[in-house]
């Protein structure tokens, strides 16, 4: 008596339909992780931009007397050096060979580009230097003056992707005075 086991066809079909609901609510997840990694990236670069620009604002404000004489250029006490607009960190990331936040945060695999593409084949995320206009035209600031960059992953397009880390510095050039407090944000309204 010897008896064999197999499956029913309604096992079979029941066994098909759970995978079937598991891959369902599975793979979505699996597909999102690109998009949560970046989200949490652009979280700690905007956390690290605003470290930055707090504390390098209260060593402006502490020592003003290093400061050179047209308030554009800030010396720490290391002999280090970073622009400033309004005694805050100005918004480039490189400007006339001074490492502005270059130099301010250490950010792995930033690399800075002259394009609004990041190529695929290149560091993970791209900066770039955009003026006043282009913060005001997407509402990010109101200011009539002033100088920033985005930070943005490979292969996006920061014109026609909102998947970026922004830094806004709404003073003018010069100003000996502190200024208004410069925006950093994050938009990721188009990410993933």
């Amino acid at each position: 008596m010897n008896k064999q086991a197999a499956f029913t066809l309604i096992e079979l079909v029941l066994v098909i339909v759970v995978l079937a609901i598991l891959s369902s609510v599975a793979i979505p997840k699996f597909i999102n992780l690109k998009s949560d990694a970046e989200l949490a990236s652009m979280k700690e670069m905007r956390a690290a931009l605003v470290s930055a620009r707090d504390l390098n604002y209260a060593l402006v404000e502490i020592n003003p007397g290093n400061k050179n004489s047209n308030s554009t250029i800030y010396t720490k006490d290391n002999g280090e050096q970073f622009r400033i607009r309004g005694n805050y960190p100005d918004g480039r990331w490189v400007n006339n060979g001074i490492q502005t936040f270059e130099s301010l945060v250490s950010f792995d695999d930033v690399t800075l580009i002259t394009t609004s593409t990041c190529p695929e084949d290149g560091s993970d995320w791209c900066v770039h230097h955009k003026g006043q206009l282009w913060f005001t035209s997407r509402q990010y600031s109101d200011a009539a003056v002033g100088h920033g960059f985005v930070i943005f992953p490979k292969g996006n397009n920061f014109n026609q992707i909102r998947c970026y880390v922004y830094y806004f510095t709404p003073n003018p050039s010069g100003l000996s005075t502190t200024g208004i407090i410069p925006v950093v944000g994050i938009d990721s309204s188009e990410c993933g």
